[in-house]
């Protein structure tokens, strides 16, 4: 076992000198796709060797562990707030709780995210209307998880005309901050992390929210809405930069930096979102694929033989 930490340790070691020699670099980096891609690439492998799931504490603090080569005598958590603020709470509960006006900036920019020829609405290019006609007013049409201020069900509505029940999940702190909403959506305080309380919806819908967190974290949010969903009808829909696997543009790469140094978090290809969403008994219909450098949508559904809670 002694022999397995010091070769960790090692790497570990490797891999941030790596950094140091690239990021000491920093004008350059920025000018040079070339090597901020081997920057991004580096800072998944480094990543890779700290991250361990331990899932019972990411339940309770959006937590992940990093092994014990780094401290025997303490976990740390891989979370820029944890560090910088000196709190247990990860980035979004920290904000709402200790600094609410922050927050609402948050929230303000996520409501302006889309406009402009490069990111055009979601709606404007996916079929959403297709996916909701004929439901009616008892059903429970979009349960948007961590939704903010509900701009993306808003936009639904708008959209589609669809006549069934539209929910808008968040932390409690940001729901009693709503000050104008639709009344058709209704609202609930909400942890993504703790069992979802909306069974059967047609659409469950996470926009920019996976990005923000490393797998075992991904796969306890996703593994919530999985036992909800009612197989042969239910649909997780996640809006999220889809990364292309040879020479994304420079937006995805930054944000992919940006999400790791925030939280640990990362922008997934094709075959990460496959891996991810398979390993909790969801399976991909479609990519679909935005026009130019915004989020895409990955549409999925339970898998046939998946049996969960």
């Amino acid at each position: 076992m002694s022999s397995e930490l010091d070769d960790d340790s090692s790497r570990i070691r490797s891999l941030l000198k790596q950094q140091q020699t690239l990021t000491s670099k920093c004008p350059e980096i920025l000018r040079d796709d070339n090597a901020r891609a081997e920057l991004l690439e580096l800072s998944r492998e480094l990543t890779a060797q700290l991250t361990q799931p331990d899932e019972l504490v990411a339940d309770l603090a959006h937590a992940v562990s990093l092994p014990a080569v780094l401290s025997p005598q303490r976990t740390f958590r891989l979370n820029s707030t944890l560090f910088a603020k000196r709190t247990d709470l990860d980035n979004h509960n920290y904000w709402a709780k200790q600094a609410p006006d922050t927050m609402a900036d948050l929230q303000s920019f996520m409501d302006g995210l889309y406009g402009g020829p490069l990111r055009s609405h979601w709606l404007s290019w996916f079929p959403m209307s297709d996916i909701l006609t004929g439901l009616i007013e008892d059903e429970v049409a979009f349960v948007d998880i961590a939704g903010g201020r509900g701009h993306e069900g808003q936009a639904v509505l708008q959209k589609t005309d669809c006549k069934g029940r539209f929910v808008l999940q968040d932390l409690p702190e940001v729901i009693n901050s709503i000050r104008d909403l639709d009344l058709r959506i209704e609202t609930m305080g909400h942890d993504f992390l703790r069992t979802q309380p909306v069974k059967g919806a047609k659409v469950y819908f996470l926009s920019n929210i996976l990005h923000d967190h490393p797998d075992p974290i991904c796969k306890i949010i996703l593994r919530r809405i999985a036992e909800v969903m009612k197989p042969g009808y239910s649909k997780l829909l996640i809006s999220n930069i889809i990364m292309k696997d040879d020479q994304p543009p420079s937006r995805q790469l930054d944000m992919d930096i940006t999400m790791l140094v925030l939280s640990g978090g990362l922008q997934r290809t094709e075959e990460d979102w496959t891996k991810l969403l398979g390993s909790v008994g969801l399976r991909i219909i479609k990519f679909w694929l935005s026009p130019g450098d915004q989020n895409g949508i990955v549409e999925a559904e339970l898998k046939e033989d998946t049996k969960l809670g």
